[in-house]
C-alpha cells in the first residue's frame, strides 16, 4: 500500500515516526519497502517494525539505513544527510518481498552504482 497524508519518516525521536507506526498499527501491516539516500548513495530495501509479530517489541527501524556497511558508515558520517522515504507497507512477509522485488527491478537497483544493494 502507498502512504498518503503521513509524514517523512524521520529520525529517530521525531514525533512523525510516532504517526506512521500508529498507522501501521491501525491496519495491520507488520513492515515497510524503503529507500534511503546518503550523499547520492541509496538502498532499497525491507524493514519489519516488530521482531516479532507477537510481541511488542519493536526493531530498530525508526534509525534504520539498511544492512549495508557502507551505508551504515556514511550515515554515522553524515546523520543530517540521511533521507528516508517509506515507499510501501505490507501486511505479510511475502507483501513486502514482492514490494521489494518489484523496486529492486524497476529501479535497476543492481545495475547502478548509486544504489549500494548487493
Amino acid at each position: 500500500m502507498n502512504i498518503k497524508g503521513l509524514p517523512d519518516w524521520c529520525s529517530p525521536g521525531i514525533e512523525g515516526n510516532d504517526a506512521i507506526y500508529t498507522h501501521a498499527q491501525k491496519h495491520d501491516f507488520i513492515g515497510f519497502v524503503y529507500l534511503v539516500e546518503v550523499g547520492g548513495r541509496k538502498y532499497l530495501g525491507k524493514k519489519m517494525f516488530r521482531r516479532n509479530q507477537a510481541t511488542c517489541h519493536q526493531t530498530d527501524w525508526r534509525r534504520h539505513v539498511g544492512p549495508n556497511i557502507e551505508m551504515q558508515q556514511l550515515a554515522k558520517e553524515n546523520p543530517a544527510g540521511v533521507k528516508r522515504k517509506i515507499l510501501y507497507f505490507g501486511r505479510s512477509r511475502v507483501d513486502l518481498t514482492y514490494m521489494e522485488a518489484a523496486e529492486l527491478i524497476e529501479r535497476k537497483v543492481l545495475f547502478s552504482d548509486e544504489y549500494l544493494n548487493e
